[in-house]
């Protein structure tokens, strides 16, 4: 094990592999974050509006 290149992608590590997951157990762990498990994988970021204040600088305070 220690002598296969695992960074060349060819037919004999891809049997190597092979048998490592499907004779052998290995498994791939679920996805974890500082202990927690990972929901979701989206990367789509969503910008959350700020809550509008309304400032009170000696002006009448109104709604719009």
């Amino acid at each position: 094990m220690k002598r296969i290149n695992f960074f060349a992608v060819n037919a004999a590590n891809m049997a190597v592999v092979d048998r490592m997951f499907g004779r052998d157990g290995f498994a791939i762990p679920s996805p974890r974050c500082f202990g927690r498990s990972v929901k979701s994988f989206n990367l789509d970021l969503q910008v959350k509006t700020a809550p509008k204040f309304q400032w009170r600088l000696g002006l009448p305070f109104t709604h719009k």
